[in-house]
């Protein structure tokens, strides 16, 4: 199965109903919970979760500059998940940072947090033992993942 496929079948497992087009900007937002996606043409440039997409939305008129959006409706226990999945497949622009620490661990915490040092974190990363590893200002991988191999928290 593609990585667009697994991403499809996630959003719809943590989704109650995906809105397959993107909206202009000037439209006015649904008041609702979920995970939004902002475009500038046809590239997705910040993803972002809120309890009231419209309000949120509106908000990032000041920011980030971005001509269209569009929304999944998500329960608030599941946009975080969802939120980290859309961040890895699409690396928008505005989205600088993972969305959660606790899940994920880079280089630097995985040397502070389990003892692995980075020359040994970047050997295991480059040999595929990871499922899943985020490049954004460092190399992350799911704290779970490292746990599951034997490496206890310090």
């Amino acid at each position: 199965m593609s990585e667009n496929n697994n991403l499809q079948t996630k959003v719809h497992e943590l989704s109650d109903v995906k809105v397959d087009f993107a909206m202009p900007a000037n439209k006015k937002v649904v008041r609702d919970q979920g995970v939004f996606l902002l475009y500038d043409g046809d590239t997705v440039v910040y993803i972002g979760k809120s309890l009231d997409v419209q309000s949120t939305v509106v908000g990032h008129y000041k920011s980030k500059t971005f001509d269209s959006w569009n929304f999944i409706k998500c329960p608030d226990e599941r946009q975080e998940e969802l939120l980290e999945d859309l961040v890895l497949a699409y690396r928008p622009i505005y989205n600088k940072l993972l969305v959660s620490n606790a899940k994920w661990v880079s280089k630097t915490r995985a040397k502070n947090k389990f003892g692995v040092y980075k020359s040994k974190f970047d050997k295991m990363v480059k040999s595929g033992l990871f499922s899943k590893i985020a490049y954004f200002k460092d190399v992350y991988v799911l704290k779970e993942e490292l746990l599951s191999y034997g490496f206890q928290e310090v």
